[in-house]
């Protein structure tokens, strides 16, 4: 039972589509008929979640507020992000869907919604469906800056999952919001520092989404 322990449906072994009738069948019969009620014999523990689940599976509320949180417990699994920990898009401000998915775009500005992805085991990142080497990148970009976006011709530096740097034209100020676009992917971030370098501006920016193309 122990491994059933979350899932409402599994303790009571019903379908998740099947109707109250059938979950008060199956909720009896393991109670009565195969003996899991404690007077009968059955392990108190079991019988408690045998409790719980007929109570939330058997009141319409609460069953339909279970499938959500099951429904989004699935979504997570597959790489859904439900939070961004913004407030809006950032680079618009555009209030954020309710779901999050890997290939979430902005309504407004179109860029990219979900967090880069965490390290993996290799040590290689992963942003969106790919991986690419944490360390140098020399590829040309474009950056969108600001909303409505002023586009400008920036060389890759670097990019790792929580920051990235490149070769700007012209300063780029601080807390500014910029997007990133080369042939293999997206990334928002927000400026953090930016210096002049000989006739370049080296950009510095904390990475906030990612998305590969």
């Amino acid at each position: 039972m122990n491994s059933n322990r979350r899932n409402y449906y599994r303790i009571l072994h019903v379908q998740p589509e099947a109707p109250v009738e059938v979950i008060r069948a199956s909720y009896r019969a393991l109670m009565g008929t195969l003996r899991q009620h404690p007077d009968l014999g059955g392990d108190h523990a079991v019988a408690v979640l045998l409790n719980e689940a007929f109570q939330v599976l058997s009141d319409p509320a609460q069953r339909a507020a279970y499938d959500q949180a099951q429904r989004q417990q699935i979504e997570a699994a597959r790489g859904v992000t439900t939070t961004l920990n913004l407030r809006g898009c950032p680079l618009c401000g555009e209030s954020l869907p309710p779901v999050i998915r890997s290939d979430t775009r902005c309504v407004i500005c179109s860029s990219p919604l979900a967090a880069p992805a965490k390290f993996s085991s290799s040590r290689r990142e992963l942003i969106g469906r790919r991986s690419s080497v944490r360390g140098n990148r020399s590829e040309p970009a474009v950056a969108h800056v600001g909303w409505p976006s002023l586009a400008l011709q920036v060389r890759w530096r670097d990019l790792s999952l929580t920051g990235l740097s490149l070769f700007a034209p012209t300063l780029i100020q601080v807390k500014q919001s910029i997007r990133i676009i080369d042939d293999s992917l997206e990334v928002v971030g927000v400026v953090v520092g930016c210096h002049a370098k000989g006739q370049l501006y080296t950009v510095h920016a904390r990475l906030l989404t990612a998305l590969a193309l």
